[in-house]
């Protein structure tokens, strides 16, 4: 009776698994299903000691992003179908330069963009906890945020148009200025911006109420959502630095640009 060889796990080369990685990052399907079915006995017994293990299916799905292939996505969500995509993905998807891809995935789930604190268990009476989460929060939108500018210089220097169109209407933070067509340039919109192209509505009146950070009063002010109103010099500086919510300085209400009304006084 021929005796069965038997493969021991740990003699198993990483490399089948790094090899795999590779052919999800560069997204050709046929490639990536050989190796995750496998032809002979060694190969199923590879692929289930490494590309199969539950815990590899983010590290794979990240990869699988980076190639920026809808068609391989789907593939692999058809096979885990409870995997969901994080921010990182999402880096990993726009640095792929396709930009279908960024909307497609987008569109699944829009919270891709937020940071995830579901598996972070605290005590909500736990102030101590409380503070920290927070504090964990606003590091990582940050920190979040560098990524995308960086992404989004990124398109710049491929001048991929539509990636840079559809990352500035889903951070809405960020414009770019055409002005120049040889050397598009990555703009964060201040209040100036918006006034000049017409993003608020107007409310003409007859005084303007003076500015309660500068205690100046200028003939525009912006009124907020709350019903507070600065002058546009205070609310740019405000606006601009990347590390500052976006919340009004006097009652830390989150501001809502689309509820903004541009106070003009009459001549």
């Amino acid at each position: 009776m021929a005796s069965t060889s038997v493969v021991n796990p740990k003699s198993v080369p990483n490399s089948y698994y790094d090899k795999f990685l590779e052919l999800c990052t560069k997204g050709n399907l046929d490639e990536i299903k050989k190796m995750y079915y496998g032809k002979s006995i060694i190969q199923k017994i590879k692929s289930m000691i490494y590309i199969r293990k539950k815990k590899n299916t983010k590290i794979i799905v990240t990869n699988i992003c980076r190639s920026g292939n809808i068609e391989a996505l789907n593939w692999y969500k058809s096979l885990y179908p409870d995997i969901k995509l994080y921010q990182h993905d999402f880096i990993s998807a726009v640095a792929s330069n396709n930009p279908e891809f960024v909307k497609y995935i987008y569109n699944m789930d829009k919270n891709i963009i937020n940071y995830d604190i579901s598996h972070i268990k605290i005590d909500r009476n736990n102030e101590q906890q409380v503070n920290y989460v927070n504090d964990l929060i606003k590091l990582n939108k940050v920190t979040f945020e560098l990524s995308v500018s960086v992404l989004l210089m990124g398109s710049i220097l491929k001048k991929n148009e539509p990636m840079l169109d559809f990352l500035c209407s889903v951070f809405d933070k960020y414009y770019i200025d055409k002005s120049n067509p040889d050397k598009f340039q990555l703009k964060i919109k201040d209040y100036k911006y918006m006034i000049d192209n017409d993003k608020f509505p107007i409310q003409l009146v007859k005084e303007i109420s003076e500015c309660p950070i500068c205690f100046e009063t200028k003939n525009i002010n912006l009124k907020l959502n709350c019903n507070h109103s600065f002058c546009n010099e205070c609310m740019n500086k405000i606006y601009e630095d990347i590390t500052m919510d976006n919340k009004c300085s006097l009652c830390r209400c989150d501001v809502d640009n689309e509820k903004i009304i541009l106070m003009k006084k009459i001549d």
